[in-house]
This record gives C-alpha cells, sequence and structure tokens, in this order.
C-alpha cells in the first residue's frame, strides 16, 4: 500500500456542519466513600428496621423519653444532655459543698441548696447516662465508629464513678449536719469566751462556729474589754469564715495572740492574726491541708490555695 492510499482525505473546515451533536466525553467514575461515611449510611441488619408502628409512638415522645429510650443521636444525648446540661449543675453543687467544708460562709442559704440540688442532680445524672449509654449501644448497632462509642461509655462510666464516691463520701455522711445547718444550727456548737480575773486577757476555748466572729469582735470592743492585753487561744479550729472575721477583729485592735493549748485548722488563722504571738509551753500549733469531701482533685486543689491566699 502506497503513502497516497494511507494519506486521509482532505476535508475543508468551512465545509464542515458544526451543528452536529457532539459525542459526550466517558463520565469519571465517583471516588470511594470513606470508611466512616460507608459505617454511617449501612443499612440496619434485616430483622433490626423498627415497624411503622414502632416510629410513629416514638415520634410521639418527648425530649425527655426520648433520650431515656437512646432515640436522640449520640451527639445530642452526650455532648448536649450529658456535658452542656448535666456537668454544669453537677460543678455548681460540688463547688458548694467545696464552699461549706472551706469557707463555711452563708450556711444556711448553702445547707438549703445542697439539700434540694443533690436529689435533683441524682436524678438528672441517672435520666443523662442512662440515655446516652443507649444512645451509644444504638450508635455501636447501626455501625457507627468503635471508637466513639466505647469512648463515650467509658466517660459516663468515670463521671458515674466520681459522682458516687462524692455522694457516698462526702454528702450522705453530712446530711445530719446540712439538716441542722439549714435549721440555723451549727452542728459544730460554739466557742466560749471568758475574761481572766484581772481583766487582762480574754481565753476562747471550743470550736469555732457560725457567729463567733461577731462575738469577738463585740467583746473586744466592749467596756469590759478596755484593759485587754492578749487573746489565749485553746481550740481544735472551726470555720474558717469565721476564724477570718475574729482575725479581721484582732488585727483592728492589735491585739497579741497566746496559744495556751491546743490551736489547730480555723484557730491558727487567729493566732497568726496577732501581734505579736506568743506559744505557751503547752500550747501547740497544728495546720493541715484543706479538704472538701468532694474526691475531686480540681475543688481539692482550689480549696487548698484558697487557704493559703487566707495565711498570706
Amino acid at each position: 500500500m502506497t503513502d497516497a492510499e494511507n494519506r486521509r482525505p482532505y476535508v475543508d473546515p468551512t465545509q464542515v456542519d458544526h451543528d452536529l451533536p457532539r459525542a459526550a466525553p466517558a463520565p469519571t467514575p465517583a471516588p470511594e466513600p470513606a470508611a466512616w461515611q460507608q459505617a454511617s449510611q449501612r443499612p440496619r441488619p434485616a430483622g433490626t428496621r423498627p415497624s411503622r408502628a414502632r416510629v410513629v409512638r416514638e415520634a410521639r415522645r418527648g425530649y425527655f423519653a426520648r433520650h431515656w429510650h437512646g432515640e436522640m443521636s449520640l451527639v445530642r444525648s452526650y455532648w448536649v444532655n450529658n456535658i452542656v446540661v448535666a456537668m454544669p449543675l453537677a460543678f455548681l453543687l460540688t463547688g458548694l459543698m467545696t464552699w461549706i467544708s472551706v469557707k463555711g460562709d452563708s450556711l444556711q442559704v448553702s445547707a438549703v441548696l445542697l439539700l434540694l440540688g443533690v436529689p435533683l442532680l441524682m436524678s438528672l445524672d441517672v435520666w443523662c447516662i442512662v440515655g446516652a449509654w443507649r444512645a451509644a449501644a444504638n450508635y455501636l448497632r447501626d455501625g457507627g465508629s468503635g471508637l466513639w462509642g466505647w469512648l463515650a461509655r467509658v466517660t459516663l462510666a468515670l463521671g458515674t464513678l466520681q459522682l458516687l464516691a462524692s455522694i457516698v463520701f462526702g454528702f450522705l455522711p453530712s446530711v445530719g449536719q446540712y439538716w441542722s445547718m439549714a435549721r440555723g444550727i451549727d452542728p459544730l456548737g460554739q466557742a466560749k469566751f471568758t475574761f481572766s480575773p484581772d481583766g487582762r486577757s480574754l481565753r476562747l476555748d471550743g470550736v469555732i462556729g457560725m457567729g463567733d466572729g461577731e462575738r469577738l469582735r463585740q467583746l473586744l470592743n466592749s467596756e469590759a474589754a478596755k484593759d485587754i492585753k492578749r487573746v489565749e487561744l485553746a481550740s481544735p479550729g472551726g470555720r474558717v469564715r469565721e476564724a477570718e472575721r475574729m482575725a479581721a477583729a484582732m488585727k483592728a485592735r492589735g491585739q497579741s495572740s497566746r496559744a495556751v493549748g491546743t490551736c489547730a485548722s480555723a484557730c491558727t488563722l487567729v493566732f497568726l492574726a496577732g501581734q505579736p504571738r506568743h506559744l505557751t509551753p503547752t500550747g501547740e500549733l497544728g495546720f493541715h491541708r484543706a479538704s472538701t469531701g468532694t474526691f475531686n482533685p480540681v475543688f481539692e486543689e482550689l480549696a487548698n490555695q484558697q487557704l493559703a491566699k487566707t495565711y498570706t
């Protein structure tokens, strides 16, 4: 075959009909979806698809019932109902227990809030945990990520243990005290103040309780205390807030302090407020870390930081 026979015939472009339809290009194949997309779009196994009656029944349920039965998404059940709703309330009540343990201020109001709030928190927390746990189970059953499903369950279990520890070891042993404080009675009692026969010293004995800070201030400003030179201390401690008020009254008078017995815990705040300070041979000072009874390391650390500021 010659080159002339292989040569393509010449076509004049001016004579070509450009209105004729052109062949469409071959379609580009769609990319394979990612593994997590395949899992989220995977249909339910046969026999697990809810019936029409069940779908109608679930649609009629309210918000609380839908969460309780695990019918909400894992995102809403865990992040919204647990993290946004329940956790702030838990931190608020735990912080209130810390405030009572460390400061002891506004005891009656705080005790009433605790007695009302802790049962509410327990009910809310059970609702949140059960609903989120069931939502995680449904999420895993429908082919969701095993990592997120089990991670949600682990965090729910840890949160439950922390809450139970705070209630069993922190709240329940103090229910009687909270009930007394709610009625305006300090279960710790009150300190005893006595003047020496020569009127030159005022002795404080016993636990520092509600109102003792104001009582000491009034005594130091009274006519009977015009010759007072020092305040003698023999107290195992008590309410930190009342001890701070005592310390303020001591500093305002420029009063000296003397530890004649055991002066521990909150009593040391009163001792350190004296100018000058004396420790007798029978006296001893006791310092310790703050304990909130909440078994929450965050609140324990905050309480100790606050206590350190009080001493400075």
